[in-house]
């Protein structure tokens, strides 16, 4: 197949019947309001079923055809000022996944009808944290809106839910004839049963975050066959966060599980950087992967991702959070801070304090000693600016005033504004050498990017509870992983990332990733299943161990009880992980 499309749209572009698109956000301008997720349009309703039922028909041409003229499609949307993308700009196979999305959508149609298996098709989507699993999102939807084929989004948190799908809708081309399908998310609706409804009808999507009672909703809007007839695949993000309790359903999983023998998805796409739990609930109910379905992004030279990351330095010497020091981690953070807070535009994140007192508290801390550092707090109910005191030495800006603060804090509570909408925000209220802090615990594990236009993670310090599972602590160092952009303020600095954590958790953390990459390999190879992959007798090397024995943490939530029973090997003495090698010292001194 030519991997260089025709540099105009595909001769049938979708959505020409006038189904709802949604709008374009060629450019993010932190004066401005972020672009706002859709509202549903009454009037594209009877041309959208219209356009819906035409789409349906493309289903049934020959494959090949059918994956060209979709990944043409695909490649123009995603380009830009009416440019095809080149396809090898992507880090993640999109002709494999638009041919697995095909092929899984033409096994459930015949006779020019949808069919329902009684089991989904299983698809997962992985990669390290922050290293574009979203444009994996986008193609399927994108391909699931070109073929009449509705698509139902499931996310964790209201902000996160928010930030994937002005994620998933932006674009470069302003062009209806290449638009996403619209895709209504349910915090902003009240009628939220019509809603589903006529969205699914006219061919757009839904999403909405890990709330029980949304979901069920969802579920109940397919009560009669009308709804039942309509062709949906299901797609969970953060799909290891659906999993919580190994002996009772929660209310969450009771309703995954009623929304799937609802809904009956053609196929179900589990997204994560995290999926070692989404592999031991697959081998538990005895499902398969087939190796074409299993899509990962690869990590490229611009990446900084767990491998960047080297723990802080004092003296010449790693510094990690001693595991039995109960004087508490003030004395070792100001050794971080001192670091961090003297180097113009760089950006801290600080996740170690689960009470929002305490990272009040905190930042106050830092803003004593560093009177010129601006600080963020993020928590449930929202995000919180600190403006630094006092310039840092060299820099002018006007000093905020009480009612510009207030503005802006009304601005923030919007579900519209990212993390990141607001660092740009800050880059250019008080200029991007002023030193950034971002404090948060819960909010800071998933889905958002800490990343503005100019600004990146140059420091982090993480120090999560005992009780927080080993995707929770891999999430959560991975909010400072990021893909290095030409216009980083910071490009010319060695690409690093100075972390403050657990030596344990600091060996896991480098581990998981690699963990991926080896059962990735091992599933593609013919023959291998779920089940011999997660065996006691399948081996995996040192460097791919995320449970060493010093690492109490458990593999996916606590309660579900989950046991990753494999074998790794043991490191060569000079090859013993830098965390381990802190321990054995300290046991030794």
């Amino acid at each position: 197949m030519n991997t260089d499309p025709p540099r105009t749209p595909p001769k049938s572009p979708p959505d020409e019947g006038g189904m709802a698109t949604t709008p374009t956000t060629a450019s993010r301008d932190a004066s401005k309001t972020p672009p706002t997720v859709p509202r549903l349009r009454k009037k594209d309703v009877e041309a959208g079923c219209e356009q819906a039922s035409r789409n349906n028909c493309k289903i049934d041409r020959d494959e090949n055809e059918l994956v060209d003229e979709v990944l043409s499609g695909m490649l123009y949307f995603l380009g830009d000022k009416k440019q095809s993308m080149s396809i090898n700009q992507l880090n993640f196979d999109l002709e494999k996944t638009m041919r697995v999305t095909i092929r899984s959508l033409k096994a459930a149609h015949a006779d020019g009808k949808w069919v329902r298996g009684k089991d989904a098709i299983e698809i997962v989507a992985g990669g390290s944290t922050q290293n574009g699993k979203t444009m994996i999102k986008k193609s399927v939807v994108w391909a699931c809106g070109y073929l009449g084929v509705r698509v139902i989004l499931i996310s964790t948190t209201k902000r996160g839910t928010t930030s994937v799908v002005v994620k998933l809708i932006s674009s470069n081309q302003d062009n209806d004839a290449v638009a996403m399908p619209s895709l209504i998310s349910l915090s902003c609706s009240r009628r939220v049963t019509n809603t589903i409804k006529k969205i699914l009808k006219i061919g757009g999507g839904i999403c909405c975050h890990d709330a029980a009672a949304r979901i069920e909703q969802i579920a109940k809007a397919f009560d009669d066959d009308e709804m039942r007839e309509i062709p949906t695949v299901l797609i969970v993000d953060e799909a290891d966060a659906f999993y919580r309790r190994y002996f009772r359903d929660t209310r969450l999983e009771k309703a995954m599980k009623a929304l799937n023998e609802s809904v009956k998805p053609i196929f179900r796409l589990s997204v994560s950087a995290t999926l070692i739990p989404v592999f031991l609930h697959l081998k538990q109910e005895k499902k398969e992967i087939g190796p074409d379905s299993i899509i990962f992004t690869e990590c490229r030279t611009n990446y900084v991702g767990p491998d960047s990351f080297v723990p802080l330095q004092h003296n010449g010497k790693d510094v990690f959070f001693d595991p039995d020091d109960s004087e508490g981690p003030e004395k070792t953070m100001n050794l971080l801070y001192e670091q961090a807070f003297q180097k113009k535009g760089s950006l801290t994140l600080v996740i170690a304090y689960r009470i929002m007192e305490r990272m009040h508290e905190e930042a106050a801390r830092v803003q004593k000693s560093f009177p010129h550092v601006a600080a963020l707090i993020i928590t449930c109910k929202g995000i919180t600016l600190k403006p630094p005191l006092t310039p840092m030495p060299g820099l002018k800006f006007d000093p905020i005033t009480d009612d510009e603060l207030q503005q802006l804090h009304d601005k923030f509570k919007q579900q519209e504004w990212t993390v990141s909408d607001v660092i740009e925000l800050v880059d250019k209220r008080f200029q991007i050498e002023t030193p950034l802090a971002v404090f948060g615990y819960f909010m800071m594990i998933r889905s958002d990017s800490f990343v503005s236009s100019k600004r990146v993670p140059d420091f982090l310090i993480c120090k999560l509870g005992a009780g927080m599972s080993i995707e929770k602590l891999v999430q959560a160092c991975g909010r400072a992983t990021y893909q290095r952009q030409s216009s980083n303020y910071n490009i010319k600095d060695q690409k690093r990332v100075t972390i403050l954590t657990y030596p344990q958790d600091y060996d896991t953390f480098q581990a998981y990733p690699r963990f991926m990459a080896e059962i990735e390999r091992k599933l593609r190879q013919p023959g291998v299943k779920l089940a011999e992959a997660l065996s006691p007798a399948t081996s995996y090397t040192h460097r791919a161990n995320i449970k060493p024995e010093v690492q109490t943490r458990s593999v996916g939530q606590r309660l579900d009880a989950l046991q990753l029973n494999v074998n790794f090997r043991s490191p060569p003495q000079n090859e013993v992980p830098r965390g381990r090698k802190w321990l054995n010292e300290k046991e030794n001194s």
